[in-house]
């Protein structure tokens, strides 16, 4: 197919999905809270491993041929935007994020045992301890993933290490099943980006005592998402009044911008929506999220290692 066609079919497929999204009416706000005796398990679909992965530059990675910006009046703009490129570039980008992808895995080569070592069973143990410990009855109340119960949350984890081995990422995908059906479900996903590594305990850090630190960051991380998409199937989170805001947060070592809604913030962390409406929990750093906090100073390893989750959502 030549690339003039293929441009063609992209334009007339953004056209069809702008008309649509325009006339569409927004959907509702469903709230599903949790009762207590919920289940939490592993979702079929997670391989016999943990899945880790390197970050990718998303700067290097989109400073290629075909690179762009996004600007939209409007969130459907946005996707139109998105979706038309997409489509013109897929092809040449799909080898470019393969190979960068390839790249980036190098991050973890040193790190490979300990990784093997956090097994599925290992992590929902670890995971399920931090939150039943919990102040709020509802998490406490988390029972074994073999008992009957009306809620089941089933948890799809992708974790990534940013380049410079400062700070762990965790992408994770819910599915919700209420009241003990297979027709009513519903699908959560959120991005918690952990506190950074002080650059002194960059290097064995993630490798001493057998990796427990790498271990139970991944619980945090595991956790904190657990409890913050608890509260979002509540409705707690939904408030369309905040005002969007740009806001700079750690990604390991490097700034990360950010165009969202700030729905909470102490002086250890931020719960953001972004501009997709996906929620997205990040250190403070410097700059607003910080203002009236003061300088925070990066993560000595062994805190992190002992440190109970308590997200930015923690106390509604």
């Amino acid at each position: 197919m030549s690339r003039g066609l293929l441009m063609k079919r992209a334009l007339l497929l953004s056209l069809w999905l702008l008309l649509g999204l325009a006339h569409a009416a927004p959907e509702p706000v469903q709230s599903w809270p949790l009762e207590a005796g919920w289940r939490l398990k592993w979702s079929d679909k997670l391989e016999p491993r943990i899945p880790f992965r390197g970050l990718v530059n998303r700067d290097a990675e989109g400073s290629g041929p075909g690179a762009m910006m996004y600007p939209a009046p409007s969130a459907a703009g946005f996707l139109v935007a998105i979706l038309t490129h997409a489509a013109i570039n897929e092809s040449v980008q799909s080898s470019q994020r393969a190979k960068a992808q390839l790249q980036a895995d190098k991050v973890l080569d040193d790190y490979r045992g300990v990784l093997d070592a956090l097994t599925p069973e290992r992590l929902m143990e670890r995971t399920r301890s931090r939150i039943k410990d919990m102040p709020d009855p509802l998490f406490a109340s988390l029972r074994e993933a073999t008992e009957d119960t009306a809620w089941t949350l089933e948890l799809l984890p992708l974790f990534s290490m940013t380049q410079d081995k400062r700070a762990l990422i965790l992408d994770a995908a819910v599915q919700v099943r209420g009241r003990g059906t297979e027709t009513r479900r519903r699908q959560l996903g959120m991005r918690v980006v952990s506190s950074p590594l002080s650059e002194a305990d960059v290097g064995k850090a993630w490798l001493d005592d057998e990796g427990q630190a790498l271990h139970a960051q991944a619980a945090n991380l595991l956790a904190e998402a657990v409890q913050t998409l608890a509260q979002e199937l509540s409705g707690h989170w939904a408030d369309p009044t905040v005002p969007q805001r740009t806001l700079r947060f750690p990604e390991g070592g490097r700034e990360r911008i950010e165009r969202a809604q700030l729905l909470k913030r102490d002086c250890r962390r931020a719960l953001l929506r972004t501009l997709k409406g996906e929620l997205l929990s990040v250190p403070v750093g410097s700059g607003a999220l910080s203002a009236e906090c003061g300088p925070v100073a990066p993560t000595p390893v062994s805190a992190q290692a002992s440190a109970q989750t308590e997200p930015a959502g923690a106390n509604p």
